[in-house]
């Protein structure tokens, strides 16, 4: 998806930089964007969403949206990134192979261009206890294990197959496995969100949506 704000590249002279200067401050005076792009004080984090928009092609507003700094740490949320992948073109839509007793999932698509399968690394329950996910505060993986079964699955098949579309981001759920965070730690303010440990977005792509996702992809 071409836009004409994401042609833009802040950084490659210093009249583009000026002109990425006068979208960057439209944007901070729209009500519509994140608090973090909000406002004179918030210019450079709208400058570095619009640079990412055109490495990406993508319109910024979806970049400020959906970009998050966890402790520091850029991050997508998994939706967004299933969302990318999915409709790049170069994919067909993720489907999820899972066992019957719901303790393994591995996520699946097709390339277009050669009609090849490509698997994704699977992801287990025993996976997610060994590594500590299953057992961290506010885990959603003992109330909601297929759901992250699938997210988490879906994350790893995109990465190890085309990274470039995540610019090499986890997603918000993966940061939020790995680090060890404390109750009264501070979260870093960053692009697109000011997230602490107890307000992660959990990404709100439920099964039931997923399924419809992958239903429209089947009828083209």
């Amino acid at each position: 998806m071409t836009n004409e704000i994401a042609t833009v590249n802040p950084f490659q002279s210093m009249e583009s930089f000026e002109s990425a200067q006068r979208m960057a401050k439209a944007l901070t005076n729209s009500t519509l964007i994140p608090k973090q792009y909000r406002g004179s004080e918030n210019l450079g984090n709208a400058l570095i969403a619009l640079d990412m928009a055109q490495r990406m092609n993508m319109n910024p507003l979806a970049i400020m949206q959906h970009l998050y700094i966890v402790h520091g740490n850029p991050a997508w949320s998994a939706q967004f990134m299933i969302s990318m992948f999915n409709q790049c073109g170069r994919f067909s839509p993720i489907r999820y192979v899972l066992t019957e007793n719901n303790q393994r999932c591995m996520a699946r698509c097709k390339e277009l261009a050669t009609g090849d399968q490509i698997d994704g690394p699977p992801v287990t329950i025993a996976m997610a206890k060994d590594e500590g996910w299953y057992d961290k505060r506010g885990s959603k993986w003992k109330t909601m294990p297929e759901h992250m079964l699938r997210l988490r699955s879906a994350v790893f098949l995109i990465r190890s197959t085309a990274p470039e579309l995540t610019m090499g981001l986890h997603s918000v759920e993966e940061v939020r496995d790995i680090i060890d965070v404390t109750p009264e730690d501070d979260t870093d303010a960053g692009l697109a969100g000011t997230i602490g440990t107890d307000t992660l977005p959990e990404s709100n792509l439920t099964t039931d949506m997923l399924s419809e996702a992958e239903e429209a992809g089947r009828r083209g």
